[in-house]
């Protein structure tokens, strides 16, 4: 093809990723509600373990009508020291408080609405990965030999499962370790206010990064398979991948506090050493043959 076929090969390929994720999108934000319960879930859960907010809504309901109770009875000289007004607003701020459904926070009029909007895109772009990364492979497969195009269809599959995988294992295991921590350190001094742009700019960006770093050993077996990249080069260049893995963790994550970078880079390196461990098996497909002509 043409250079210019090729860009419009491009901007086809491009149009239905992006149709596909704003359709998923969309989809996304008419369950807005039950996605927030659940990204906020490792957030609640860390406020309870770090600040000790473990009360049921009974409870809160009890402590809220004594606490009404003890204004009421306030006397200052002749007269009551508070109004039934400012009395029910201050029991309700107090109310908000404890029972607040998320404890984030939006500052600005139109946050919320944003917020929902970006939730609703990441959870689209996160949904239709596995299509994406189709369309990276149909704009591609016309270069590849008919040996390549087989190895790049089962890396779909596979890709596609680690994907969510690193996406799952960063929900599960790393968000909740680090939203513990980074709670932790301003402690007792230090109220966290977490406001919903931030928070889901962190949640999401993590699991995009877990995600597409998951794909690393995937990635080290295709480069080696179809000839590529020796296995070798791999294991002499382990020093350099230490290196940019902290630069990499550095650079790509959403905040600049070293535990997330450490989160971040520990993986990748663990996954590294997976993907040798892959290469030394993935014999690239020139060498093979040439090893069955010779026992022929």
């Amino acid at each position: 093809m043409t250079l210019g076929e090729h860009l419009e090969e491009l901007r086809n390929r491009l149009f239905y990723s992006l149709f596909v994720v704003f359709l998923l999108a969309i989809l996304a934000y008419v369950s807005k509600d039950q996605l927030m319960a659940i990204v906020i879930y490792p957030f609640q859960n860390a406020l309870r373990s770090t600040l000790g907010l473990t009360l049921s809504s009974d409870q809160i309901q009890m402590l809220a009508a004594k606490m009404r109770e003890w204004l009421s009875a306030q006397i200052c000289g002749d007269r009551p020291c508070f109004t039934q007004a400012e009395v029910e607003a201050t029991v309700s701020s107090w109310q908000r408080s404890f029972s607040a459904g998320s404890g984030l926070i939006f500052t600005h009029p139109t946050e919320a609405f944003f917020g929902y909007v970006k939730l609703s895109f990441y959870v689209g772009l996160l949904a239709g990965m596995p299509f994406v990364l189709y369309q990276v492979w149909r704009f591609v497969v016309p270069a590849l030999y008919q040996k390549e195009r087989k190895y790049m269809l089962n890396a779909l599959l596979f890709g596609s499962a680690l994907f969510y995988g690193g996406a799952i294992f960063c929900f599960v295991v790393v968000i909740p370790v680090a939203l513990y921590f980074l709670i932790g350190v301003g402690q007792p001094y230090l109220v966290p206010l977490f406001t919903l742009n931030n928070y889901i700019s962190f949640v999401m960006l993590l699991m995009l990064l877990f995600g597409l770093s998951f794909e690393l050993p995937l990635a080290m077996y295709l480069l080696v398979r179809v000839g590529l990249v020796e296995h070798r080069l791999f294991v002499q260049q382990w020093r350099w991948v230490i290196v940019g893995a902290f630069v990499v963790g550095a650079v790509l994550t959403p905040t600049p506090d070293p535990f997330t970078q450490v989160a971040l880079a520990g993986p990748l390196i663990v996954l590294y050493g997976v993907g040798l461990l892959l290469t030394r098996f993935a014999q690239p497909q020139a060498a093979q043959e040439v090893a069955i002509e010779k026992t022929s």
